[in-house]
């Protein structure tokens, strides 16, 4: 019965405030919503690959290659390498398994070609070890012989409409025919592993076992093993580390090591996805980081609710005075006011977490987009979800009403009497009064809210830094055709397709590389002869035509370019970046000599010792992200090592040439569709992962300032209702109504800009460290300061001055008589 009464009090008392029972309400709700969904987000994160049932024995073997100028992990090993390892630890390892990504590769279904991109080698131990289960066909043999491959569902559906009419068809990919033998469940958690292809490895080309003995530093596969129970995954890195050049020396066969320091890493495999530190990962993985961030900000959001409500409250105490002093005389007992107030805070919070919950469910497919995620709703029969939920309700209950319950139950009968109340009490601490309390607590929403701001700012003015940022080559205007592998009359045809494209007056020219300037340029090893010393370092290397560089417009600095392909010398002959010639000592880098035994082309087999000559160095370029350095770069003549053929065309109807180019192609090769992109954009979808934490700490940006204003418009209502007797004879007097509104708007502006002072120090020091992360980046400017100071100041200034401005208008007679 005392709580049905607590309960109906609370909301009459909702009910006679309702504006700030709305306030309060809808700024919890929105604080709830950003709550949940960041726990979602959050959440399926934190959790990739923890389903597996071995996870906890489940280990990726990464290399991190240390010389005297450079610290590079990468993610790859040698595809060899786990054979050895289980040679050497039969008591240590179980099992092992690799994941060999193979590229784009054209794919043949009875008459059909499709193009696809996610395909990769793999061990039968992959199934084995991990949670893969199959919907149809044998988990324990599927990848165990040749020439067998296992499908996702949707590829099954794909190519032969339904699951059961896959297993045992073909499908025909440039080299060889697979049998269809599995179909894989769709996966019921996040994981690393996403290739929507899996070939056997039995099924891999001999020559690339034949390149993979011959050189330790060929890093092309990524490389699994599975503990036995109770091995020690650090004792094993230590083993591996101490007696690494004996398991190894018979890949060396005596070539020089120079002084490249090997050191194999043992990374548990629920940790790959939130370890942005290595190279050449099978997908992108993410920043924990910006993990911290996002609980941090989302956090924020909650607490400055919370604010909005004691601020409220306690502002609003006098008028409960009253009621608190009967209840006392009539025999109440400080923990049944306790009881009361605080049951309050958890109506208010139960029906907060209800709006919250609904607004989280209507937001969810924008969240969808902002993240890349596919929530297909809130977890509403999940154990933590509501675990979660009730924890929050339980919470803001406490953390928002304790304070204005512990001050309100303080109030002695007597200072009802001599309304003492509306003075105030400060409970024996002077931070404890309410009108002290209130401003602090008024500049500790505005010092997050301007924090949010600026450092939403600054991370805004990096993210177009690196899109706009001058790349060193002209990414405008050229379309990048991706040429199917393992077509090779389709190869021999690319220079009758070059001359047809020149056709077209709008096309200016066509070239030939390897790799696309995104980042996956392979590194790989080379011996370089320098003065009296030879050293081996591991180098980035593109394989290019000679119309690349004056097509892109690269600088060339020094020497000169190479000469078609029917100058002999020009397939012994490098070109060589500036940061090459630097990271050597090179001051006239021409004639010096490079040596790779990892060549393999028309002219070369795999492991054959090759020296080239250095013909030319370019002005550096930016062919990785600039959150990367620069790197040493050689750029070889292999215009039979395709893999894009690039068009540039001018500037004027851009989009027709575009059409144009790709009907051309259709006319060229009826095998295989077009697979093409601009080069523009595609350097820009780089940075949309950035982009996009951008706007998310934008939107949560605003919602900072919506519940700050939120909460001081609810301030200012009560306060200038109840001063509105002070406001009347200032009229009186002969003060303005501008005057009034100016006198009531200074006194929460020194509030904003006390915590824009306290604010700005701290948030330039954390934003200055994160861009450190960036080895090219903007730098905080005053603007990004001054915005977003003058955009809290304003938006104060401009709720105080309004609802000051309605009671200021008044007669005065009206204020003195009904004033507060």
């Amino acid at each position: 019965m005392i709580l049905k009464n607590y309960f109906v009090i609370a909301l009459r008392h909702f009910w006679r405030n309702r504006l700030f029972a709305f306030i309060n309400i809808f700024s919890l709700a929105v604080g709830i919503s950003a709550s949940v969904l960041l726990f979602m987000y959050l959440r399926s994160e934190w959790r990739y690959d923890h389903h597996h049932p071995n996870a906890e024995r489940i280990y990726r073997i990464p290399l991190e290659l240390k010389s005297e100028t450079t610290l590079d992990r990468v993610a790859q090993n040698n595809f060899l390498f786990p054979v050895m390892l289980k040679e050497y630890f039969p008591d240590v390892i179980e099992n092992y398994w690799r994941v060999l990504s193979i590229g784009k590769q054209p794919v043949r279904v009875e008459n059909r070609t499709f193009n696809e991109d996610k395909i990769a080698f793999t061990d039968q131990a992959f199934l084995d070890c991990l949670d893969m289960p199959l919907l149809v066909g044998d988990r324990k043999t599927a990848l165990k012989d040749s020439a067998t491959c296992v499908l996702t569902e949707a590829m099954a559906i794909k190519y032969f409409g339904t699951v059961r009419n896959a297993v045992g068809k073909s499908l025909q990919f440039p080299i060889k025919r697979y049998k269809v033998t599995g179909i894989l469940k769709p996966h019921i958690a996040e994981t690393y592993f996403q290739h929507q292809i899996y070939l056997s490895t039995p099924s891999i080309n001999r020559s690339f076992v034949t390149q993979s003995k011959h050189d330790v530093m060929w890093l092309t596969t990524h490389v699994y093993v599975l503990l036995k129970q109770g091995a020690s995954a650090q004792k094993l890195e230590k083993d591996l580390q101490k007696n690494y050049l004996k398991y190894t020396s018979s890949w060396f066969e005596g070539k020089p090591r120079g002084e490249i320091a090997i050191k194999f890493l043992l990374q548990p495999l629920k940790d790959i996805h939130l370890d942005a530190s290595f190279n050449n990962e099978i997908v992108p993985t993410n920043n924990p980081l910006y993990l911290y961030i996002l609980s941090v900000i989302g956090g924020f959001i909650l607490l400055m609710a919370c604010i909005n409500y004691m601020n409220l409250a306690t502002a609003r105490a006098g008028q409960r005075a009253r009621e608190v002093g009967l209840r006392k005389v009539l025999g109440a007992s400080r923990r049944q006011l306790l009881a009361q107030f605080l049951g309050e805070s958890f109506v208010l919070a139960c029906l907060s977490t209800c709006l919250g919950l609904a607004i989280a469910e209507i937001l969810l497919p924008n969240f969808n987009y902002l993240t890349g995620k596919s929530f297909a709703q809130l977890p509403w029969f999940d154990a933590e979800f509501w675990s979660l939920s009730i924890c929050l309700v339980l919470c803001i209950s406490l953390l928002a009403g304790a304070y204005p319950a512990l001050y309100l139950s303080s109030f002695p009968p007597t200072w009802v009497l001599q309304n003492k109340t509306k003075q105030g009490g400060s409970m024996g601490f002077w931070w404890l009064n309410p009108a002290n309390l209130r401003k602090g607590l008024v500049i500790l929403q505005f010092g997050l809210s301007i924090s949010l701001m600026i450092g939403t700012l600054i991370a805004y003015s990096q993210w177009d830094y690196m899109r706009t940022q001058p790349l060193g080559y002209q990414k405008e205007n050229v379309l990048v055709i991706d040429i199917p592998v393992g077509d090779s009359l389709l190869v021999k045809r690319l220079p009758t397709l070059q001359k047809e494209l020149q056709q077209n007056p709008n096309i200016i020219g066509s070239c030939i590389t390897s790799t696309v300037m995104d980042g996956h340029i392979p590194k790989l090893e080379h011996s370089i002869t320098s003065e009296d010393h030879t050293s081996v370092e591991a180098l980035y290397t593109l394989s290019i035509d000679e119309k690349f560089i004056p097509l892109l417009g690269v600088e060339l600095k020094q020497g000169k370019n190479f000469l078609p392909t029917h100058h002999d010398s020009t397939h012994t002959s490098v070109i060589i970046n500036e940061a090459l010639a630097q990271k050597m000592g090179w001051k006239n880098p021409i004639g010096k000599t490079i040596a790779n035994s990892f060549m393999k082309s028309d002219r070369y087999q795999a492991g054959d010792t090759v020296h080239f000559e250095v013909i030319g160095i370019v002005k550096d370029f930016h062919f990785q992200s600039l959150q990367h350095k620069i790197e040493p770069l050689v750029m070889y003549y292999m215009p039979r090592n395709y893999g894009y053929v690039m068009v540039k065309f001018k500037p004027t109807q851009a989009k027709a040439t575009e059409a144009w180019i790709r009907q051309k192609w259709e006319a060229f090769d009826s095998k295989h569709s077009i697979e093409a992109f601009n080069l523009s954009q595609y350097i820009n979808d780089r940075y949309e992962p950035q982009g996009k934490l951008v706007t998310i700490f934008g939107y949560f940006s605003l919602l900072a300032i919506i519940i700050s204003g939120l909460g001081l418009l609810g301030l200012t209502s009560y306060l200038t209702e109840q001063r509105s007797k002070e406001i009347g004879i200032r009229r009186v007097l002969g003060a303005s109504a501008g005057e009034v509104v100016r006198l009531f708007a200074l006194e929460f502006v020194w509030l904003v800009a006390f915590a824009f002072l306290l604010a700005s120090p701290v948030v330039y020091t954390l934003m200055l460290r994160w861009l450190q992360d960036f080895a090219y980046h903007a730098q905080p400017r005053a603007s990004h300061f001054l915005l977003a100071g003058t955009s809290a100041l304003c938006i104060a200034v401009a709720t105080v001055s309004w609802l000051t401005w309605r009671v200021a208008r008044r007669k005065p007679s009206l204020a003195l008589r009904y004033g507060g």
